[in-house]
């Protein structure tokens, strides 16, 4: 999707042209809100908004979007080859949308490796490392940002260290020739039985198998074809949906 904005000073007025109707009120109540909240209002000038293709339904999704074109506008500035995504509040403040994953992945089917997105979508945009993405939690820092006043903060995701597991293996005192079982069947990928009176150990002992299996080559093999295969229907279901940039 592109959106190319027209400044005009006269009457007041502020249209958008290529939205679904169902959507277009709320849209432009929102957009108008937000502008008004970082000192932009539209008292003597005529601002038509063009968004392509048309037709498409805005649930929050666009806003962002609609709204920094306006600001480039007034800027005489252009974002090429910028994603931004966000819902905006009437307060001016950038609300988390759904979707933002496969956006991103859509848009760099075409080539496009930047992107604004809101600050509480954060970790589902940083995964997408082969994009340069940028966040903002309300309307001013992104106005800033185009202004050149100050940068936006860079997705990242943030460090967590690696939590022991609750149960472990090498908890077991004794039982040699259970561990000697446990460790061979795990290590071979092989099936186990455990056969005992209630109180020997056996859920103990089979509970803790997880913590020293290891993951077999076909195994992760399926993974990386069921993860791979989800990115790419992603990917498509983004690009029927367009791609969400500013211009």
């Amino acid at each position: 999707m592109s959106i190319v904005v027209t400044i005009e000073t006269g009457a007041s007025m502020f249209q958008l042209i290529g939205l679904a109707e169902v959507s277009l009120r709320e849209t432009r109540l929102r957009v108008l809100s937000a502008l008004a909240q970082v000192g932009l209002h539209i008292d003597g000038y005529s601002i038509k908004v063009q968004i392509s293709p048309a037709g498409l339904r805005n649930e929050g999704f666009f806003d962002l979007a609609i709204a920094t074109a306006v600001i480039l506008a007034f800027e005489k500035k252009t974002l090429p080859g910028t994603v931004v995504l966000g819902e905006l509040s009437l307060s001016g403040g950038v609300r988390p949308v759904r979707g933002v994953l496969p956006a991103l992945r859509g848009a760099a089917s075409k080539g496009i490796q930047h992107a604004i997105v809101p600050r509480a979508n954060l970790a589902e945009a940083a995964s997408a490392s082969e994009f340069d993405v940028c966040v903002a939690g309300k309307l001013d820092a992104v106005q800033d940002y185009l202004c050149g006043a100050s940068e936006l903060e860079r997705a990242s995701i943030p460090f967590r260290p690696k939590q022991p597991a609750a149960l472990d293996l090498a908890d077991m005192r004794g039982m040699a020739s259970t561990r000697r079982a446990i460790e061979i069947a795990a290590a071979g990928q092989h099936s186990i039985l455990f056969i005992g009176p209630p109180g020997a150990g056996i859920t103990m002992a089979s509970r803790r198998i997880p913590t020293i299996r290891n993951v077999s080559t076909r195994t992760r093999q399926r993974r990386r074809e069921f993860y791979e295969g989800a990115a790419t229907t992603a990917a498509a279901r983004a690009s029927r949906r367009g791609v969400f940039a500013a211009a």
